[in-house]
């Protein structure tokens, strides 16, 4: 069975998929305010995130996603694997 190789992304460029994408509190933490913890973003942080710095909240809400993917791609991939796939008739 394949594992979930992350959302689609808009660019042809893909990440190696053993590497964890970066989680955007570390972002926050690391390059514009240090201090900030790990907790996720939710869609009311990253309005606010997006206000702030004109990105908009997708940009954050998809940086949160494909961190929470990789995560529970790695935690669950044994009972994945337990899942049969649908096929059509």
């Amino acid at each position: 069975m394949t594992s979930y190789n992350g959302p689609a992304m808009t660019s042809k460029r893909r990440r190696h998929p053993d590497l964890k994408p970066a989680h955007p509190g570390e972002l926050l933490r690391e390059i514009v305010i240090p201090g900030t913890g790990k907790t996720k973003v939710t869609p009311a942080i990253a309005m606010r995130l997006g206000k702030m710095f004109g990105d908009g909240p997708e940009v954050w809400l998809r940086m949160q996603n494909a961190c929470d993917i990789w995560e529970l791609d790695r935690d669950l991939k044994k009972d994945l694997a337990k899942i049969p796939r649908l096929t059509a008739a």
